[in-house]
C-alpha cells in the first residue's frame, strides 16, 4: 500500500503489531434491500466484539454512498493508495477505532 502524493504516513498509522488491525474486506447489501439500515447493522455486528485496536478498509473514491456511510459510522481517511502499476484502481484507505478500545 502506498500513500498518495509523496506524503509519508505517521508511525501511529503505519506501525503494526499482532492484534492491532482488523481488515474489513467487503460489506455489501443487495440493491433491493438498501436504505433499511441493514449495512449499518451488519457493520456494527461485525466490529462490536473484535479484540483488535482498530479496523481498516479501502473504498474507491467514486463510491460516494459507501464513503458517506463509513464516515457517518466513524471511519476516517488516512491515505489514498493504488495497487500495482499505472491504470490500476485507486482506493481511499480508512481506519476506525474498534468498540472495545473506545
Amino acid at each position: 500500500m502506498v500513500a498518495a502524493a509523496h506524503h509519508p504516513l505517521p508511525d501511529e498509522v503505519t506501525t503494526e503489531h499482532p492484534g492491532r488491525t482488523f481488515a474489513l474486506v467487503e460489506l455489501a447489501v443487495r440493491a433491493s434491500w438498501r436504505r433499511q439500515g441493514i449495512a449499518a447493522t451488519l457493520h456494527d455486528l461485525i466490529l462490536e466484539d473484535r479484540p483488535e485496536e482498530r479496523a481498516t478498509l479501502t473504498v474507491p473514491p467514486p463510491a460516494a454512498p459507501a464513503q458517506q456511510a463509513f464516515r457517518k459510522w466513524g471511519w476516517r481517511k488516512v491515505a489514498r493508495t493504488r495497487d500495482g502499476g499505472p491504470g490500476s484502481p485507486v482506493s481511499d484507505v480508512l481506519i476506525t477505532t474498534l468498540p472495545m478500545h473506545r
